[in-house]
This record gives C-alpha cells, sequence and structure tokens, in this order.
C-alpha cells in the first residue's frame, strides 16, 4: 500500500485498527546525520536524497525516508515528546530526532526534511496530537 518499505515490514497491518488522519506519500526527503556515532559511523556530517512517506493516525506517527523507517512511535510516549517537528519553509517539515533514545545503535542527531505543501497543517496537527508539544 504506501511507499518506502511500509508494506514489507508489516507497518500497515499494524495501523488496521487505527483512523487515518493524513498519507504524504512520493515526498521528495532529505536526511541529515548530524554526529552520527555507532558501528561504520565515521563522519560528522551525512545527507541522503530519496523519497519519503507521513502517516499520522489518531494514536501513532510514522515517517519513512530513504527506504528506512526512521519513526513509528505512539502520539503519547516519551520519545514522542523528544520527536521536533518544525515547519522550515512553507513547504518543508522537518522531524529531528535522537536514534538513541529509542535504543539504536546509531546516536547523534537525525532530520528528516520532508518537502509537502502540507507542512503547515501536519506540523500543527502533531503538536496538537502530542499534548500542545
Amino acid at each position: 500500500m504506501w511507499a518506502n518499505g511500509a508494506a514489507a515490514d508489516g507497518s500497515c497491518a499494524a495501523l488496521d485498527s487505527e483512523e487515518i488522519l493524513l498519507v504524504e506519500e512520493g515526498l521528495h526527503a532529505n536526511v541529515t546525520y548530524r554526529d552520527p556515532k555507532g558501528p561504520g559511523h565515521f563522519v560528522r556530517l551525512r545527507t541522503e536524497s530519496g523519497t519519503g512517506t507521513i502517516v499520522v493516525t489518531d494514536r501513532h506517527l510514522l515517517v519513512w525516508a530513504g527506504g528506512f523507517k526512521h519513526i513509528h512511535v505512539p502520539h503519547y510516549h516519551p520519545v514522542r515528546q523528544a520527536i521536533e517537528v518544525t515547519k522550515e519553509s512553507p513547504d518543508t517539515l522537518c522531524l529531528s530526532y535522537d536514534p538513541d533514545a529509542s535504543g539504536s545503535a546509531l546516536s547523534g542527531r537525525v532530520e528528516v526534511r520532508l518537502d509537502t505543501s502540507q507542512a503547515e497543517h501536519i506540523a500543527g496537527l502533531l503538536g496538537r496530537l502530542a499534548g500542545g508539544k
């Protein structure tokens, strides 16, 4: 159903009982890794481009970019509270997070930028769902 591996990793099936509030697929995506520390990571800054998908349900936020699931977290979870969501420009949504917060072997800062005409709407929606963050 969704691009970027969403269907292959079972994420779609997990959402069957949830209300889908927003789906944006095939978005241009840039992923920036700042000071990544972990196995095989030796550069201070790395940027990758690809396509991205964002799915917002009444209970979860999911973000894929470049064929990798970056975020899949309930809105009420403490990890979600640590994800910074900003509208960087009228057509760019940025989701910044520390992968170590969810138990990943990678630490540093990851910034997923999605080009979407709904950047302002999505940022507001995610702020409301996360409790006004």
